[in-house]
C-alpha cells in the first residue's frame, strides 16, 4: 500500500530472465508510461547506451559473487538515463540490492528517483566553473577566497605561480599575503579593504607591489567583494583575484620617461641653443657695427668669442643628435679595435686649448698598452664630456689623469680630478635627466649639465656602467666600461 503512494518508483527485476516482475503506480509521474507498459520493456530498451552499458559491466563483475551463495546480498547506487514515453531520457538515481529471489533467480530490488533537476543544476554549476576556470587561465589571474572569521586564505596555483611559488609552499594565512605587500603600499591596502568591509566601497580595488620568491616585486591589481554576510550583515567571506600589471606599470614609467626626455629635449632646444645663438647675433652685430671703429684686436677678441661660442653649440647640437638618436632607437654601434692611449690624446687635442687656459696638466696613465673593443666614436664622445666636465670643476694649476686598468674581461676607463668634488646632496641628481641643475666651473664656466646625462645613456646602451666616486673638496673620480 504503501508503494502504491509514494513518489519514487520501487521495482523488482529478475535478472536471470532480464523481465521486470514489479513496478509501483508512481512510474506514470516518472516516464509517463503505465505500469503494463513500463512492465512489458526490457532493460536494454529503456536505458540511454551509456548506462546500459553500466549494467552490463555490473552483471559482469557481480553474477558470479551472486552464484557463490544465495545468502549474498549486494547494494549499489546509480544514476542512469531512462527513456521517458515521450522518448525523452531524464535522468534517475537508483538504490539497488542485488540478492537471490525465493525461486533461486537472482534478483534487483530498486528504488528510481528522478534528479533531472540535480543534474542540470550540477551541469550549470559545472558549466559556470569551466567558465570561470576558462576566464581566469585566460587572463592568467591569480583568484583569492579570504574567509574572515578563520583569518584563513585560499590562494589560487595562479596566484602562488604569478609570485613564483608552487602548489604546496605557501600555507593558507593571510599573512602570506600581508607580508609580501610592499611596505610603501601596505596602509593604503587595508584601508581600502577596510572601507569595503564598512560598507564605504562597492568593492575592494587596490593597486600594489608584492614580493615574489626571487626577492623581486610585481604589480597587481588586486579586486574582490563580499560574497557571504551573517544575518545581522557582518562580512563573513570575500572572494578576489589578482592580476599581474608588472609590464603595464613599466610601461607606464617609460612613457612616463619618454615623456619627461621630450621635455628636456625641448629645454635645451628652447634655451640651452637659443642662449649661445642669441650671443653669437649678439657678438656679431656688436663686430658689424663697429667695424671700422674697432683695432685689430678688439676685432679678433670679437671673432674667438664667436668661434668659441659656434664651436660649444656645435659640440652641444651634436650631442642632443646623439642622444635623440639613442632614445629612439637608432644608435648603430660600429665595434673594432683601437688603442686607448691614441684614442685618449686625440680627445686631449680637442679640449687642449681649454686645459691651457686654466694651466691645467692632462696626464694620461696605462701601463699596459690597453685595446679598447668598442664604438670608438661612443667612447671618445663619453672622454670628452668627463674630460671637459673635469677641467670644468678643476681649479687652476690643477690636474687630470686619464688612466685605464684591466678588470676581469673588461677595461676601466678612469678620469680622476683634484677639483671641487661633489656634494653628497647632488650625487642623486648627477645623471638625472629630468634634473635641471647645474652648477658654474671654478672658472665661472657655464653649461648645460646635458654632458653627463648623455655619458650614462651612451654607456648603457653600449651595455657598459658609468659610476662616480667623489670628496667634496678633494676631487672626483670617473670611471666607465663599455661592452665588448
Amino acid at each position: 500500500m504503501l508503494a502504491e503512494n509514494i513518489t519514487d518508483v520501487i521495482w523488482t527485476v529478475n535478472v536471470t530472465k532480464r523481465t521486470f516482475t514489479y513496478i509501483s503506480p508512481s512510474v506514470t509521474h516518472l516516464t509517463g508510461l503505465t505500469v503494463e507498459e513500463a512492465m512489458n520493456q526490457r532493460l536494454e530498451e529503456i536505458l540511454a547506451p551509456d548506462s546500459a552499458k553500466i549494467i552490463h559491466d555490473e552483471l559482469s563483475v557481480l553474477m558470479p559473487i551472486l552464484m557463490k551463495g544465495h545468502d549474498t546480498k549486494l547494494s549499489r547506487t546509480y544514476e542512469f538515463q531512462q527513456r521517458g514515453k515521450d522518448g525523452r531520457f531524464i535522468w534517475i538515481e537508483v538504490v539497488a540490492q542485488w540478492h537471490h529471489s525465493p525461486t533461486g533467480d537472482i534478483e534487483i530490488l530498486g528504488v528510481s528517483r528522478n534528479i533531472d533537476e540535480r543534474k542540470e543544476a550540477e551541469k550549470q554549476l559545472k558549466d559556470s566553473q569551466l567558465r570561470w576556470k576558462f576566464a581566469l587561465e585566460g587572463s592568467k589571474d591569480g583568484v583569492w577566497d579570504w574567509n574572515i572569521e578563520t583569518n584563513l586564505v585560499y590562494f589560487s596555483p595562479q596566484w602562488k605561480a604569478m609570485l613564483g611559488y608552487g602548489e604546496d609552499e605557501l600555507n593558507d594565512e593571510l599573512d602570506e599575503w600581508k607580508k609580501r605587500v610592499h611596505p610603501d603600499d601596505l596602509d593604503k591596502c587595508l584601508s581600502d579593504i577596510g572601507d569595503h568591509l564598512n560598507g564605504v566601497t562597492d568593492a575592494y580595488t587596490n593597486i600594489h607591489r608584492l614580493l615574489c620568491k626571487d626577492n623581486s616585486y610585481k604589480w597587481v591589481l588586486d579586486r574582490g567583494m563580499i560574497t557571504e554576510r551573517k544575518d545581522d550583515g557582518k562580512p563573513v567571506r570575500i572572494i578576489g583575484t589578482h592580476t599581474d600589471l608588472t609590464e603595464r606599470m613599466e610601461m607606464e614609467n617609460t612613457l612616463r620617461k619618454l615623456n619627461a626626455d621630450k621635455d628636456q629635449f625641448i629645454r635645451i632646444l628652447g634655451h640651452d641653443l637659443r642662449s649661445p645663438f642669441n650671443a653669437l647675433i649678439g657678438f656679431s652685430d656688436l663686430l658689424i657695427e663697429n667695424l671700422d671703429q674697432f683695432d685689430r684686436q678688439q676685432i679678433e677678441k670679437q671673432l674667438r668669442i664667436i668661434h668659441q661660442t659656434s664651436v660649444s653649440t656645435f659640440n652641444l647640437l651634436d650631442q642632443i643628435l646623439l642622444w635623440s638618436k639613442s632614445q629612439s632607437g637608432n644608435l648603430v654601434l660600429n665595434i673594432e679595435k683601437f688603442g686607448f692611449v691614441n684614442a685618449v690624446q686625440e680627445v686631449l687635442n680637442t679640449v687642449e686649448k681649454v686645459a691651457t687656459q686654466k694651466k691645467i696638466q692632462t696626464v694620461i696613465v696605462d701601463p699596459n698598452d690597453s685595446i679598447i673593443t668598442a664604438d670608438m666614436n661612443i667612447f671618445r664622445t663619453v672622454l670628452r664630456n668627463l674630460i671637459i666636465n673635469a677641467i670644468k670643476f678643476t681649479h687652476t694649476n690643477g690636474r687630470i689623469v686619464i688612466s685605464a686598468k684591466k678588470e676581469s674581461d673588461r677595461i676601466v676607463t678612469t678620469v680622476m680630478d683634484n677639483g671641487v668634488g661633489i656634494e653628497p646632496s647632488q650625487m642623486a641628481t648627477l645623471w638625472d635627466v629630468n634634473s635641471n641643475s647645474t652648477t658654474n666651473g671654478t672658472g665661472g664656466e657655464s653649461g648645460t649639465g646635458f654632458g653627463l646625462k648623455l655619458c650614462k645613456e651612451l654607456v648603457e646602451r653600449h651595455g657598459g656602467h658609468i659610476w662616480v666616486e667623489s670628496v667634496a673638496g678633494k676631487g672626483s673620480e670617473f670611471f666607465f666600461t663599455l661592452h665588448n
